[in-house]
């Protein structure tokens, strides 16, 4: 038997004219093309496109699509790495890439876009995730090295990095605690929401992250939304969104 008859499905599966080889040949050299010293990248690379057999479709000029491949792939490689007994920490990750690899950045993206792209992402995963996509277009067969885009996307990043700007809550200059603290209430969603409007708000504007800004914001926030009944359902989570980048 087959250990992975999912990749193989895509032997002899065409793409469009962006791509020479077929799906398993362009998924074998993609993984080729990756570090060897990094396992899970090359397992990334190796799943990446798995799901663009099942959402293979022929276009009225002749040439292919796979609208969310990506999505579609992703839960694949972790229903695969389940399978395999992989870790749960592993599965994640591998899953985080394949659904992340089709990103498309262009230089109309704000700052604030930018971050929310690294918060999406995860900064574990960032770099891992510009590797990929090297060796995706490597494993093409028609271009080689790292796109121009990606390029000034690596740049915006480090850039952000150096500057140690917030990208997710625990990076705001207050937590939970704090908020409990000043309005007196207990933990629960209301908490969440609170912080996740104040990391909102730092994403575009950074130099917003300060004690006094977070809190006089917070008030606001407060004000607003301790009325709100679905935020004092207990068992209730609120977390930040993965908001799509705009």
């Amino acid at each position: 038997p087959l250990v992975l008859p999912e990749l193989a499905a895509g032997y002899g599966c065409m793409q469009n004219r962006f791509h020479l080889y077929d799906i398993y040949y362009h998924s074998i050299y993609s993984c080729d093309a990756a570090p060897r010293e990094e396992p899970l990248l090359r397992l990334a690379a190796l799943l990446h496109d798995l799901g663009k057999v099942p959402t293979r479709r022929e276009g009225a000029d002749g040439d292919y699509t796979f609208y969310n491949h990506e999505i579609v792939g992703a839960k694949m490689a972790r229903k695969i790495m389940r399978r395999l007994k992989f870790s749960n920490e592993d599965i994640v990750k591998v899953g985080n890439l394949v659904s992340n690899h089709m990103f498309h950045y262009t230089e109309e993206w704000t700052d604030g876009a930018v971050r929310r792209f690294m918060r999406k992402v995860g900064m574990e995963n960032l770099d891992d995730l510009v590797m990929l996509r090297i060796a995706d277009r490597r494993g093409n067969g028609m271009r080689n090295g790292m796109p121009r885009p990606i390029k000034v996307l690596k740049r915006r990043i480090d850039g952000i990095i150096e500057a140690e700007n917030a990208i997710t809550v625990r990076d705001l200059d207050i937590d939970g605690h704090v908020i409990m603290d000043e309005f007196s209430v207990p933990p629960g969603p209301i908490i969440g929401a609170i912080l996740n409007e104040l990391l909102e708000m730092v994403l575009d504007r950074p130099e917003m992250n300060t004690r006094e800004t977070l809190l006089e914001q917070a008030r606001e926030a407060y004000a607003r939304l301790k009325d709100d009944e679905r935020l004092h359902r207990p068992g209730r989570k609120t977390k930040p969104s993965d908001d799509e980048v705009s």
